[in-house]
């Protein structure tokens, strides 16, 4: 069976899952593959490491290792440590998208940096984030989807027994600041980025669950003042009365206006992130009317309805 390019496939390491790190200011690089030997029909993993100045060179030293040539165009994942800054996630994104050879538009996850990769635990792990992609409606980068002019949001995930979660995300600024998004507002902000169309919230005691769900910025007019709104609706259920139905809405809608301005408080106002993609309203609105974004109010509404 020959490859593409003429190749026989048993010659040549298929790659699903790249990991990338830096330590003392080396590039460390990882790549699990897959190999069809003429001995055996099931492909056999195998992970292989290499350091390097560069990320060229930690790739060549890699693939060194490998003593076989690595095809990349099939990788499928490619896990960032939490040890990389937003220059270092540049440089790998710039890596693939120079290197012709390599132009597989992977799902970008980061990962703990202290985490030890093995054939092993690379074939479990790949196999249940594999999942993840296809199941998840969890906010998932694609690396040509990463954008140089704005932020990085990038999500972290962990393996459990009997499958991968996301935990938390990553934000890396453009601006060079760095910033995770803790784990009970991972569900929100996929929502407000519209990666998501429900979430769960805790209401006394009792977990709902908030469905149908869209996001839309709008310019209102408040007490003669343009602001920015930022609208949160969707379908809200719950198993109680109607009077009590009206009441644990009310307690919703409260919950989430309140979770948007401590997003907003946490994230955004010290980032230049995009997550409210707050300049769509003023470049789309007479700039003459506004100094600048930083004079202008930002508002928040949440309506859900049953």
């Amino acid at each position: 069976m020959l490859t593409g390019c003429g190749m026989p496939i048993n010659r040549r390491a298929i790659a699903k899952t790249i990991t990338v790190e830096k330590s003392n200011s080396k590039y460390e690089v990882g790549v699990y593959f897959l190999i069809t030997t003429d001995s055996s029909d099931k492909p056999e993993p195998y992970y292989v490491t290499g350091e390097g100045k560069t990320l060229s060179l930690a790739f060549a030293k890699t693939e060194s290792t490998a003593a076989t040539e690595v095809f990349y165009a099939q990788n499928e994942i490619l896990l960032l440590s939490d040890n990389l800054s937003r220059k270092d996630v540049e440089e790998t994104i710039e890596y693939f998208s120079d290197e012709s050879f390599s132009r597989a538009n992977m799902s970008v996850l980061s990962y703990k940096s202290e985490s030890k990769f093995n054939a092993k635990i690379l074939e479990e792990e790949t196999k249940w984030l594999e999942k993840l992609m296809s199941d998840t409606d969890d906010y998932v980068p694609r690396l040509y989807g990463l954008n140089k002019s704005k932020d990085y949001i990038i999500p972290y995930y962990k393996v459990y027994k009997y499958g991968s979660k996301i935990t938390e995300m990553r934000i890396l600024g453009k601006n060079g600041k760095t910033k995770k998004i803790m784990d009970k507002y991972t569900q929100l902000v996929s929502v407000i980025m519209g990666t998501r169309d429900e979430f769960e919230l805790e209401i006394d005691g009792e977990i709902y669950v908030a469905n149908n769900l869209s996001i839309s910025n709008d310019v209102e007019d408040n007490n003669g003042q343009l602001v920015q709104c930022v609208t949160l609706r969707g379908k809200f259920d719950t198993a109680a009365k109607d009077t009590e139905d009206k009441k644990i809405i009310q307690k919703a809608n409260e919950q989430i206006v309140k979770e948007f301005s401590n997003i907003y408080n946490l994230y955004c106002d010290e980032l230049s992130t995009d997550i409210f993609e707050f300049d769509w309203w003023y470049e789309n609105y007479d700039k003459k009317l506004f100094k600048n974004n930083s004079d202008t109010k930002i508002i928040f509404k949440s309506i859900l309805t049953k």
